[in-house]
């Protein structure tokens, strides 16, 4: 599969290729990835001093002082991004990154009745039924909140049901500390008969080599997400 991947909030595209490594390599070379950077310059998030050099840029997706401006513009860009260097087979997000990617699903649900529907069927760059792949499954690390595609508003799973039907993987920490913010509120909005649930020892992190046991069962929950997009996508 080829996927599309969003980092965390002050982070970049080559420490979300560091914080992936392990994962990846277990996940074997019959995929590949595509890391793409967020737009709006922020500080560097918390733990990052050991994954990044003295000279680097940290990004984020959205922009505090005008949330749902910036959360419109940046699935409009990710849409546009899709349809220009697509296809993408599955996304492969962490923390902000996957609440943008998920708001982004939510979005081609409404527009074409089904988030199996294109993706680049987005508000701005084209319409419902444009005709583009699928994007058939999503692996969501420590994912942030989705926030509505229309109002800007977080999503809540009581109000808002299972939203999200392509095939999920679902990976966080139970001793994140944005928990349980960060994690169930966006896997309780995902089919419950198509998603995949992985919970590790740690804190708002993707496991890495110092925990290959995390690892092995980060690898063994996509692997049943990708396999699953092989059946119903």
């Amino acid at each position: 599969m080829q996927f599309l991947c969003l980092h965390g909030m002050g982070t970049n595209s080559q420490i979300f290729e560091l914080q992936t490594a392990a994962i990846r390599h277990a996940l074997g070379d019959h995929h590949t990835y595509e890391f793409i950077e967020g737009s709006i310059p922020c500080a560097p998030a918390p733990g990052t001093s050991t994954l990044s050099h003295a000279d680097d840029e940290f990004f984020r997706y959205l922009d505090d002082t005008d949330i749902n401006a910036s959360g419109l513009a940046a699935l409009n860009q990710l849409d546009e991004f899709i349809r220009e260097t697509g296809p993408y087979d599955a996304l492969f997000a962490f923390s902000e990154g996957a609440g943008l990617a998920a708001s982004l699903l939510v979005r081609r649900a409404r527009l074409n009745g089904s988030s199996n529907a294109a993706v680049g069927a987005g508000v701005g760059v084209g319409g419902p039924g444009a005709d583009l792949p699928l994007i058939k499954c999503a692996v969501f690390f420590s994912a942030g909140v989705p926030r509505d595609p229309e109002t800007g508003r977080l999503m809540d799973p009581e109000v808002d049901g299972e939203v999200i039907d392509v095939p999920t993987a679902h990976i966080w920490g139970k001793n994140d500390d944005l928990y349980p913010s960060f994690g169930p509120v966006l896997s309780r909005l995902c089919k419950a008969d198509m998603k995949e649930v992985y919970v590790h020892d740690g804190g708002h992190m993707i496991p890495g080599a110092r925990d290959m046991e995390a690892v092995k069962n980060c690898a063994s929950v996509i692997r049943k997400t990708t396999e699953l997009a092989t059946i119903f996508c």
